[in-house]
């Protein structure tokens, strides 16, 4: 899922989901999250996540309630958000920022993000 210059919902609902191949693979759907959604928001070279207090969300091994930063050095490397104890996403840069002004239109500072959905057992 490319994160582009809005912010992006997220929840069990949506968004609809896609492989590295382009393959739809739909929303999350899991019944134990929540439907209201929290948001991912591009912010300089890094994104904000707006979690409510009804989300179960951790950044790593850190609690979220309200909005925390991740930092573009932490895309860089990968950062793992857990979602009700459930689901997994990895969240990380994807390109670099020629390709993310070619792809997407924006400004020179432009990154995309990506997330990558997998189920935790």
């Amino acid at each position: 899922m490319i994160l582009g210059s809005e912010a992006l919902e997220l929840s069990r609902l949506r968004p609809s989901f896609r492989t590295a191949e382009e393959r739809a693979v739909g929303p999350l759907g899991d019944p134990y999250l929540s439907r209201t959604p929290m948001l991912l928001t591009p912010d300089g070279d890094g994104l904000v996540i707006t979690a409510l207090r009804r989300h179960t969300v951790l950044l790593g091994e850190h609690p979220l309630v309200g909005p925390a930063r991740v930092e573009g050095e932490a895309l860089r490397r990968g950062a793992l958000l857990t979602i009700g104890g459930r689901v997994l996403l990895l969240l990380h840069l994807q390109g670099d920022v020629a390709t993310a002004v070619r792809s997407s239109g924006s400004s020179a500072r432009a990154r995309r993000s990506s997330a990558c959905a997998r189920r935790s057992r």
